[in-house]
């Protein structure tokens, strides 16, 4: 083909071509949103990400940034310079250090007829087209509803505030009094926001035993509370219940997750929603003036699956930012192919490869931007679903306490209607067979046992919602073990299997919950003793190693086979095999871990098959009069067949029928 004859057509249409392309690709208007940022810290950083998340859904926005560090002056300097210049930005954004200072310079800004946005901390002022915030007094409410639910009326709280008069710190503390009222006793310290200044006031305090709970402002100051406690009053320390503000992820979420933090109170950024606010302004979209965040409570139950959210969307902003460069690049490579018409008018023998790529270039930027928008659905939808997630597991696990709570009701009756008939047929001991009266004695025993093990597993329901309050006596390690051991010495002489106790204590005192730490050591010794061949041996060992007591087990059974060690304190495992399985059906091995825990220790294992296993109680050595009801429970029973482990609680002879002849 001679292209000479078609040279001029082919102009024409290569002219009407790049119009047709330059009007298909032609980005909208850049928006600039000015964003005068009062300081630094962990709270501020995940602001501005949310900022940056958001401001990707818009190809066309601009996000410039100014940190004031905490310096007022400065941040005045910054705001003017945002809109004072002779390219002022399309949108202000301000969350102000303190009040007052930046009032007159963002009303002047306003005036001007830029758009304003007032983001976390107000202004001494109503000139302004959006306030955003959370409902501080709100957030003081919800904390003071936190601590009625989990102290007792007189307790002590110490408040650490941030800069006072700062309408946040105000806002919180009037929440937090209207809540609690007179019933509490509350004390402040002003921390400033920074951590370092909370953790040097809280130093100097004199005492820390009559505190019983610290609630920060924000987490990083409640951490260095905790820290600065730890160092002086370890004991104190991990009794003290902590709160803070905020729900971070990377310092608050893991702290909780961690056991450093009891709870912190959500405070949204309100990053994202500034900026959809700012195009809303600029796009004519009516907008209400005051935008109010809500808040919530993140304990333990929740804060893992919002570490795996903020994990997520990280994860997704990288992939954003990594697409919104190739977008960038290729959008270079666009614009130059645009600003060159009249080179390739000149260079006709290029026209078609150049027209080719161009269009190539145009149609991947569009499907980058596709690609965008639907990573953006994704999150949305995945949010959803984690939240939808979240209440079936809440009402799921409602549902499994209230049925096992009403099953555990059913069986104190008949016991106690057992026990009553028997009382009254011993009181005629007189009459009776001397073995029969004994037999009759041992069945009430077993009988009076089963029911206050109903009752202390009624007791240990409760812990899951942390409405239990342990009753702490205080006892002798060595005399204690000895009287639970008692119970077994018949079987024992029985089996001819050696039973021996060893004390290193000194039979030094504990203070305990008396009666749920025997249920453990029965439950333990029931175990020892179901699995331990005639002839065998266990031993119970007590040891003392600064401020805890660890009480050992150890029996010369069976061992329990590696793949049931990792699940051997869930509830009702192993429910397709038969039955007992060793260590793993029921409810006591579950049981003892919950109470444990809830005496701020722990319950461990070591065993082989063959070569027996040994259980080690680890509890803190507290003094008579500590509240313990402060330590979190941490019990994940599962109590999907609650009956069969009424049984594993139980010794082997309690269930003997002897020959009375």
């Amino acid at each position: 083909m001679n292209l000479r004859f078609y040279r001029a057509p082919l102009l024409a249409a290569l002219t009407l071509l790049t119009s047709a392309c330059r009007e298909e690709s032609a980005e909208p208007k850049e928006i600039v949103i000015g964003f005068s940022q009062c300081c630094s810290d962990v709270f501020r950083e995940a602001m501005l990400f949310d900022m940056q998340i958001e401001s990707a859904n818009y190809p066309n926005v601009r996000l410039v940034v100014r940190n004031a560090d905490y310096d007022n002056e400065l941040q005045r300097q910054q705001v003017a310079e945002l809109t004072r210049s002779a390219d002022p930005v399309d949108v202000l954004i301000v969350s102000p250090n303190e009040a007052e200072p930046l009032t007159d310079v963002t009303v002047d800004a306003y005036l001007r007829g830029i758009p304003t946005i007032i983001l976390d901390r107000m202004i001494n002022s109503d000139q302004y087209s959006v306030a955003i915030g959370a409902d501080n007094y709100q957030i003081g409410r919800t904390a003071g509803r936190y601590i009625r639910q989990h102290l007792p009326p007189g307790s002590r709280i110490l408040e650490i505030w941030g800069i006072p008069g700062s309408t946040p710190a105000v806002e919180r503390h009037n929440g937090l009094l209207s809540t609690l009222g007179d019933s509490y006793r509350v004390d402040s310290v002003h921390g400033e926001w920074q951590p370092n200044i909370a953790a040097e006031r809280i130093a100097r305090l004199e005492s820390y035993d009559d505190i019983d709970c610290i609630f920060a402002h924000n987490d990083v100051m409640a951490l260095a509370a905790r820290e600065a406690i730890m160092r002086r009053d370890s004991i104190s320390g991990r009794r003290i219940r902590y709160l803070g503000i905020d729900a971070t992820y990377g310092v608050g979420l893991e702290a909780i997750v961690d056991g450093r933090l009891d709870a912190s109170f959500l405070y949204p950024t309100g990053g994202a929603t500034a900026i959809r606010k700012a195009v809303e302004l600029l796009q004519g979209v009516p907008v209400e003036k005051n935008v109010r965040l809500n808040t919530a409570t993140i304990d333990r139950s929740n804060a893992q699956t919002l570490i795996a959210q903020a994990q997520q969307m990280e994860d997704y902003q990288r992939r954003i930012n990594r697409q919104r460069e190739e977008l960038n690049a290729l959008s270079v490579r666009f614009d130059y192919l645009q600003n060159s018409s009249l080179a390739i008018f000149c260079l006709t023998a290029l026209l078609i490869p150049i027209l080719i790529y161009a269009l190539y270039a145009n149609r991947k930027i569009r499907q980058k931007s596709r690609e965008l928008h639907e990573t953006n659905a994704q999150i949305e939808f995945q949010r959803r679903e984690l939240t939808l997630k979240n209440a079936q597991l809440e009402r799921a696990s409602t549902s499994k306490l209230r049925f096992f709570t009403n099953i555990s009701h059913e069986i104190r009756t008949p016991v106690s209607l057992i026990i009553n008939p028997l009382q009254q047929i011993t009181r005629q001991g007189n009459i009776l067979p001397a073995p029969v009266y004994e037999t009759l004695k041992l069945i009430i025993r077993n009988a009076d046992r089963l029911l206050k093990m109903v009752n202390r597993i009624l007791d240990v329901s409760r812990m899951e919602d942390q409405s239990e309050v342990l009753i702490l006596t205080e006892i002798r390690i060595a005399d204690f073990l000895r009287d639970v051991g008692r119970c077994f010495e018949p079987l024992a002489q029985t089996r001819k299997i050696r039973f021996t106790l060893q004390d290193h204590s000194g039979n030094a005192p504990l203070t305990i919950d008396a009666d749920k730490i025997e249920l453990i050591f029965m439950n333990l010794l029931s175990n020892a003793f179901r699995f331990t061949p005639d002839g065998g041996e266990i031993t119970v060992r007590s040891t003392c190693d600064r401020d805890w007591v660890t009480i050992e087990v150890e029996d010369s059974g069976c061992g329990i086979p590696p793949e049931r060690m990792a699940h051997l304190f869930d509830g009702c495992f192993q429910p397709g095999h038969p039955s007992p399985a060793p260590y793993g059906l029921g409810l006591g091995l579950p049981l003892c871990r919950a109470i444990a825990e809830k005496h701020g220790g722990s319950i461990t294992v070591e065993s082989a098959p063959g070569k027996g296993s040994r259980f080690m109680v680890t509890l803190p050595d507290r003094q008579l009069g500590s509240q313990l009801s402060d330590i979190p429970s941490v019990y994940n029973g599962g109590f999907s067949r609650p009956l069969l482990g009424l049984a594993d609680a139980l010794p082997s002879d309690a269930f003997a029928v002897r020959n009375l002849e």
